[in-house]
């Protein structure tokens, strides 16, 4: 089998409504779909953030056509000595994370098993993810606030069945968002496992002034309450909760002690393989382990679950943004039970492109890009700053 061309389309979804977090205004996700073409007629998924890796993957196209596909780590090195794709020092993962989601799943379809299975075997059956939560209103009215984060969380348990909750914060001052997860806590209940995540917009002594309040809301665990590992280091030592970090650099973690677990990312660490090696990091370290959430689209979604699903090392919920979706470009949209994914048993990731879903959102991304940072429309004067509290 020989790959005969790649195809990389961006599409731009929209949310169901506008949603605030410390670093901007999400109102919908901009994601870049792969499709690689083999001579067999066997056709490979991949997914990853931004639109940017389309000009990466089409400008360097040619250097892997005509590659057996099954040579997934000889495919992926040979792209990385190749300048376009960030270079062999300086690599690019999220362009190559797509090409290797793809490969797996050419590989899974080509042997009828689904990636799981090829990555070490499914460990388990069904994967639990968490709600990442982020405020819905931009009113100055602290009890309108109160009032949509509840119904907000309320909501999405109500549909989706989570049993965890990860509520952004940092967008507001704050003693308000403590008011807030208060009530969340008051009003869902004992059972409801509730994180945090700052994003790193506190400074060191407001996240500890803060979490030192938080304490008794029983928080599952706290993100990136502060910016830099040595100062979430200083603010680990004072609160007494689980801290978790976005940051990937295990060894500076560990020897500094700043957090209890790490929240990998399947693209940012180049695909499964690279996720594979942080996840044994972790365990080297004794570290905790869960994925982190880009606002996936289907095909990602599904690849999360693969990997997930092949790691016993995994036993904490990972983050999802799933149902902020007002659609998606696979032919199925996944469901939901308790916040449990069943892990698919069809070969490959196990998903297939709905095309007109595709075309349609590629024509969206021309009329309007989505980016994680985009600013907020309703306060023209607002920008992000770290520390903004």
């Amino acid at each position: 089998m020989r790959i005969t061309d790649i195809r990389a389309t961006v599409v731009s979804v929209p949310f169901k409504k506008p949603r605030l977090w410390a670093l901007g205004c999400h109102q919908g996700v901009t994601r870049t779909v792969v499709e690689i073409v083999t001579d067999e007629d066997i056709v490979g998924l991949g997914e990853t953030l931004g639109a940017s890796p389309k000009q990466i993957i089409d400008k360097n196209i040619k250097i892997l056509l005509g590659e057996d596909p099954s040579n997934i780590v000889r495919i992926i090195s040979k792209a990385l000595w190749r300048g376009g794709w960030g270079g062999v020092n300086i690599p690019n993962p999220r362009p190559l994370s797509a090409i290797e989601m793809a490969l797996w799943d050419i590989k899974g379809k080509e042997v009828g098993k689904p990636v799981c299975d090829l990555l070490g075997g499914m460990f388990r059956q069904e994967v639990e993810f968490l709600a990442c939560m982020m405020l819905t209103n931009w009113t100055d009215n602290q009890d309108e606030l109160i009032d949509d984060a509840v119904s907000d969380a309320k909501e999405t348990i109500n549909d989706y069945g989570y049993e965890t909750i990860q509520q952004y914060v940092g967008v507001f001052p704050p003693e308000v968002e403590c008011h807030i997860v208060d009530s969340i806590r008051e009003e869902l209940g004992h059972n409801l496992r509730i994180a945090i995540d700052a994003n790193g917009s506190w400074s060191a002594e407001t996240a500890i002034r803060t979490l030192k309040k938080m304490e008794k809301c029983e928080l599952y665990y706290a993100e990136d309450a502060t910016s830099g590992l040595e100062a979430l280091a200083r603010v680990r030592k004072t609160v007494n909760m689980v801290f978790s970090t976005n940051v990937a650099n295990v060894i500076e973690v560990a020897k500094l002690k700043a957090a209890d677990v790490i929240a990998g990312d399947l693209h940012d660490s180049g695909g499964f393989l690279g996720t594979k090696k942080l996840l044994a990091q972790c365990e080297l370290f004794n570290l905790g382990f869960w994925l982190h959430s880009g606002n996936e689209l289907g095909i990602s979604l599904s690849a999360l679950v693969h990997f997930i699903a092949s790691s016993p090392y995994i036993i904490h919920p990972s983050q999802c943004t799933y149902h902020w979706l007002s659609d998606d470009i696979i032919k199925n949209k996944w469901k939901f039970n308790y916040g449990k994914i069943k892990v698919p048993r069809e070969p490959g990731l196990g998903v297939t492109i709905d095309v007109q879903k595709l075309e349609k959102y590629s024509e969206f991304y021309c009329e309007r890009e989505y980016t994680m940072f985009d600013f907020d429309p309703k306060r023209p004067d607002w920008f992000p700053r770290i520390p903004a509290w």
